[in-house]
Formats: C-alpha cells, sequence, structure tokens
C-alpha cells in the first residue's frame, strides 16, 4: 500500500504529463522566436558577467514575448535575488511555480529567497516541496540543512547534510562538523 504522500506526488504527476501534452507545442513554437532567442542569449552573458540590474531588464523582454516561460521567470529571480529585490524575486517564482508546479526549481530559489528575508518556515516549506519533487536536490538539502540549524532543529540539520554528502556536495562536510558535534 503506498501513502497518501505518494500517492498524491504520482497523481500530480500523471495530471501535470496530460496538461504538458495538451499545451507544450504551443510553448515550444514561442521559444523558438529569434528575438525570444536573442534576448534569453543576452540576459544570460549579462548575468554571467554579473550586471544583474540590465540582465533583469533582458529577461522582462524576453517575457514579454514569451510570457509563460518558467525558466526565464526563475532566471529572472536569481538576477533579481543579486539586487536585492527579494519581492520581486518571490512573485516570479510564484509565476513559475502557477506555469508549473512540478518546478522544483522555482521552489528551491523561492525558499532560498524566504531565507534571505528571515522567513525561515516559508523557506523549509519551500525547500520540503523542491525536495518532494526532486529528492536529489542537493543544494535544498543543503539549504534546508542552515535553516533546520536556525530554527534549533539539529538532528533534521545533520541528517540533511548527510544526504547533501552522499549526493556528492562537499560543502556540506564542512557545515557538518559544524553543525553535528
Amino acid at each position: 500500500m503506498i501513502s497518501f504522500q505518494h500517492f498524491l506526488k504520482y497523481t500530480l504527476l500523471l495530471f501535470t504529463a496530460v496538461l504538458l501534452a495538451c499545451g507544450d507545442c504551443a510553448a515550444q513554437s514561442a521559444t523558438s522566436n529569434p528575438e525570444y532567442k536573442r534576448l534569453k542569449a543576452e540576459a544570460q552573458f549579462l548575468y554571467i558577467n554579473k550586471q544583474y540590474g540590465l540582465a533583469v531588464a533582458k529577461y522582462d523582454s524576453a517575457l514579454t514575448l514569451v510570457p509563460n516561460s518558467k525558466a526565464m521567470y526563475v532566471n529572472r529571480a536569481l538576477a533579481r535575488i543579486e539586487v536585492k529585490n527579494y519581492s520581486g524575486a518571490i512573485e516570479d517564482c510564484d509565476k513559475a511555480i502557477a506555469i508549473d508546479f512540478l518546478l522544483a526549481e522555482a521552489y528551491f530559489v523561492r525558499g532560498y529567497v524566504n531565507h534571505l528575508v528571515k522567513e525561515n518556515i516559508k523557506s523549509l516549506e519551500d525547500f520540503d516541496q523542491a525536495i518532494l519533487l526532486d529528492p536529489s536536490h542537493v543544494d535544498a538539502f543543503y539549504n534546508r540543512a542552515v535553516v533546520k540549524k536556525e530554527l534549533s532543529d539539529y538532528i533534521g540539520a545533520c541528517k540533511d547534510l548527510e544526504v547533501a554528502i552522499q549526493l556528492g556536495y562537499s560543502k556540506a562536510e564542512y557545515k557538518k562538523t559544524e553543525f553535528c558535534k
């Protein structure tokens, strides 16, 4: 017998597969637009070169052409984090989740922002969701450990760090020696 949580997860996966089969063709043709591709490439170049404000503007332009690009919302959220526009970053993650509620990376980024603004309970919930959707999301385990430690859940933090280590995240070794004495 499977748990309700597993039943819900697989039901959501099936529902999403049906939705994607019905609507993915339109999204693919929109993202093949040469202007969109140019703006996306420019935004990524600016982000890599730490010109975050300019990157946000390019992401804005790209999103006017393809307003249902979940990846573009997450990327813009990352740029917004760098310019300390945390509320904008959370809004972008919310939009990405509204487009694809199974997008682990959107929950992870929103959890990261919630941690930055000291919303640790919300952050923990987002990291939980990212891990539920992607059990190998090493960054979610690591960051959830940091939040758990701040919430005085030392045992939970140590368990998450152990998983992060098993998934190959060497930075977790250092935190484990710091948190798990």
